[in-house]
């Protein structure tokens, strides 16, 4: 079957070596003395091991990952990848190849299943004789940072002279890392402002700061911001796990998991992009048998194909074709002829169509 592929890429994942290869098969592989070609994930003194002809034993993983290491599964991607590097300094893996290989590669490390945990930030400001709004770039008077395991309680305490904040809370990470669910109580105490205790539930959106509460008492007072991440348990936050080369720089790419959108695309134009997972883009198949999008070789009625130029802004690489799955499923009617494509690497599906 013939595919439209474009040019290689270059992508890394921040996962442990154990999720490619383990046991006795990493020792197989072979210290580079350089990069395989100039790339922002590589830099100056990193320690870089070539894993190419190493026979992996995918998704293996160790204890603390929670899976169980079977000698029998097999890191395979069809067509194979141009180089696999792992950077021992920065613990990234590191691979160039075409975007069907990179799905494939993507699918089988397993990248949601990684352990995570939530950061959470807590700020007091004093707040400015004019009472007017503390801005982004005031700088807080006492402020707490611990991390804890989605359900288990963190507790933080920072006792400075005659300054107490103490933090006790319990998050809730959702398996989509859309939201944290926050349970939160707080109490501050400065110098010459009224006290502050507080106890509320709250939904964050990971790395968007909410200002959460103001005490005044018409001479001074202080004001609460909170903030939430989702990382890895070595500190890495979620939206830096998968990264692509652009140019001298690396980018994320992140799963987005809202409501389906809708963009005007030219006059006559719309596109709507709504994520759906692989496991219901299979459950679609009228005959009722799941069909993996991630296959070796995609099913014969998903080929791979190149974004129509006036997408390019919304995404730029080659897609899953779902046309005649959406016509089978009864999405779209029989006789559409505009454009149907699966992202597997952010779970997107793109819809377009010109109106008469």
């Amino acid at each position: 079957m013939a595919l439209a592929c474009e040019a290689a890429e270059i992508v890394s994942w921040k996962v442990p070596l154990s999720r490619y290869a383990w046991g006795a098969e990493v020792e197989k592989k072979v210290r580079l003395k350089s990069s395989p070609e100039p790339s922002p994930f590589f830099k100056d003194g990193d320690e870089l091991w070539d894993l190419k002809n190493v026979p992996v034993t995918g998704h293996a993983a160790d204890e603390t990952d929670g899976i169980v290491p079977s000698r029998d599964t097999r890191l395979k991607t069809d067509p194979p990848l141009d180089w696999v590097v792992w950077n021992a300094r920065s613990a990234r893996l590191v691979v160039k190849g075409d975007w069907n290989a990179i799905w494939q590669l993507h699918y089988q490390l397993g990248i949601e299943q990684l352990p995570k945990q939530c950061r959470l930030t807590a700020a007091v400001f004093e707040v400015p004789a004019d009472t007017s709004p503390v801005s982004e770039k005031s700088v807080p008077a006492v402020f707490l940072s611990c991390v804890s395991r989605s359900g288990q309680e963190v507790e933080a305490v920072r006792q400075q002279e005659e300054k107490m904040f103490r933090v006790k809370g319990t998050a809730d990470i959702r398996d989509d890392n859309r939201f944290v669910y926050l349970q939160l109580e707080l109490s501050c105490a400065l110098p010459g402002h009224p006290g502050m205790d507080l106890k509320t539930a709250l939904a964050f959106q990971p790395g968007k700061p909410l200002w959460v509460a103001r005490d005044f008492d018409g001479n001074k007072g202080l004001d609460l911001r909170v903030s939430t991440t989702i990382e890895l348990t070595d500190g890495t936050p979620v939206a830096e796990v998968f990264l692509i080369q652009q140019g001298d720089t690396a980018m994320p790419i992140v799963v987005d998991r809202r409501e389906m959108k809708r963009h005007r695309v030219g006059d006559k134009g719309w596109l709507a992009v709504q994520w759906m997972d692989p496991q219901s883009l299979s459950a679609m198949e009228p005959s009722g048998v799941a069909v993996d999008p991630f296959a070796e070789p995609p099913p014969k009625d998903r080929p791979e194909k190149p974004v129509p130029e006036v997408l390019k802004p919304w995404f730029n690489r080659p897609v899953l074709d779902l046309r005649e799955l959406m016509k089978k499923s009864g999405v779209v009617e029989a006789d559409f002829t505009g454009f149907v494509g699966y992202d597997p690497l952010t779970q997107r599906v793109f819809l377009f169509l010109t109106m008469r």
